[in-house]
């Protein structure tokens, strides 16, 4: 702690002294000006350095513990989840679907497995609305899929 805080003290001290022999060296007052500018920022920037790498460290200590919200080994299998529910809530909106079941794969190509109840087998256009959920939850067009249509059984899921 007390090298960091003498390198850092050592720093200032350095951009000073080089500060005012760039602007003693200088001939004009126009370019001391403007060299009085760069000085300052450069000095600005040495006394914030040791601060930006203070809370870049804390957040790398952060990230490694996985308390950072956006890491996590967990996150990946949270977000699939999220994304089936949502494409399980779409197809069942769609006439003749009592419930619907989405597992997505782990892998960015990895087929998704799509399981529905369904009163009559649905129309033609069925594989496309699949699709189209899939996209509409996951984000991401063309995702390969294996659908799996159940009949639902005599007296169940009438309305």
């Amino acid at each position: 702690m007390l090298a960091t805080v003498s390198d850092w003290v050592r720093t200032l001290v350095v951009v000073a002294l080089l500060g005012n022999l760039l602007e003693w060296v200088l001939p004009d007052s126009s370019l001391r000006r403007h060299a009085g500018l760069v000085v300052g920022l450069v000095l600005l920037l040495a006394i914030l350095g040791p601060f930006a790498r203070l809370f870049g460290n804390a957040r790398a200590a952060l990230t490694g513990a996985g308390g950072y919200v956006g890491g996590g080994a967990g996150y990946g299998a949270l977000i699939r989840e999220e994304e089936a529910q949502q494409a399980a809530a779409i197809l069942e909106a769609y006439p003749g679907v009592t419930a619907a079941r989405v597992q997505i794969g782990r892998g960015p190509g990895a087929p998704a497995t799509v399981a529905v109840r369904a009163r009559r087998p649905p129309g033609p256009h069925f594989r496309a609305y699949v699709a189209a959920a899939l996209a509409a939850a996951t984000g991401r067009q063309g995702r390969a899929f294996r659908l799996q249509v159940l009949p639902v059984a005599a007296g169940k899921g009438e309305s």
